[in-house]
């Protein structure tokens, strides 16, 4: 997604802010994803998954947090 988000973004300069949040919401989507990887690596040890869960959660507030100041136009 992030490919292809730069290659409109390449043709159409125009659309830096659809770009922009696509980018965002994929990189969110990335992150997310990474407790289920460790949820299925590690279903024993409950403590690893609630330590990813943690630094999951608090990376993807600060990147929610980011999208919403990107989407008010400030950045």
């Amino acid at each position: 997604v992030v490919a292809s988000s730069a290659a409109i973004y390449v043709l159409n300069p125009a659309l830096y802010t659809e770009v922009g949040i696509a980018i965002i919401v994929t990189t969110i989507v990335s992150v997310l994803n990474k407790i289920i990887y460790v949820y299925l690596a590690d279903r024993e040890e409950s403590r690893l998954l609630k330590i990813v869960a943690r630094d999951t959660v608090l990376i993807a507030i600060i990147i929610l947090v980011y999208l919403v100041i990107f989407s008010m136009g400030f950045v």
